[in-house]
C-alpha cells in the first residue's frame, strides 16, 4: 500500500473526525506556504528591478520572476504538505505514545487502525486491494495495449 499522504482509497473507509484530525495539518500547511511565498515575491520584484504594480510581459526579467515565483510556489506548497504528514507522524509517536512500529505502519504502510474505519470498511478495503491489484496486473501489460484493448475496442 502507498504512503498514507498519497493513498485515495484510504481516507475514504475512514470515519470523519479521523479523516479531519490526519488532514488538517498538511492541508493547513500547504496553505500557510504561501505566507513566505507573498513576502518572496515583494523581494524578487525588487531583487530584479521590476517597478512595482508594472506588467511583467513589459520588463525583460519578467519572465525570470514568474519562473522563480511559479518553482518557488510549487516547491514550498509540497513542503507544507510533507511537513504537515511529518508532524502528523512526529505528534502520534511522541504526543499519543504509538510505537515506531504504529507509525511506519500506518503513515508508510497504510494500515489504519480498527477504530478509524467506518462500519463494513474492511470488506471495503480488501475490494481495494483486489482492485489495486487487478489494476497493476493491467499496467504490466502496458499502456499501448491497454488503450488499444480498452479504448479503442
Amino acid at each position: 500500500m502507498p504512503l498514507l499522504a498519497l493513498n485515495t482509497i484510504a481516507p475514504q473507509s475512514m470515519k470523519g473526525k479521523y479523516q479531519l484530525a490526519v488532514s488538517i495539518l498538511p492541508i493547513g500547511l500547504t496553505f500557510a506556504a504561501f505566507l513566505p511565498i507573498w513576502h518572496l515575491a515583494g523581494w524578487l520584484e525588487s531583487y530584479l528591478g521590476i517597478p512595482a504594480n508594472s506588467p511583467l510581459r513589459e520588463h525583460p526579467n519578467g519572465g525570470t520572476w514568474f519562473a522563480a515565483f511559479l518553482f518557488t510556489m510549487i516547491a514550498f506548497t509540497i513542503l507544507g504538505y510533507v511537513i504537515g504528514w511529518v508532524i502528523n507522524a512526529a505528534v502520534s509517536r511522541y504526543v499519543l505514545g504509538w510505537s515506531k512500529e504504529k507509525v511506519r505502519a500506518v503513515y508508510l504502510q497504510s494500515k489504519l487502525p480498527t477504530h478509524w474505519l467506518k462500519e463494513g470498511a474492511s470488506e471495503s478495503q480488501n475490494a481495494d486491494k483486489q482492485s489495486i491489484a487487478e489494476w497493476e496486473a493491467q499496467r504490466k501489460v502496458g499502456a499501448p495495449r491497454f488503450i488499444a484493448v480498452r479504448g479503442v475496442l
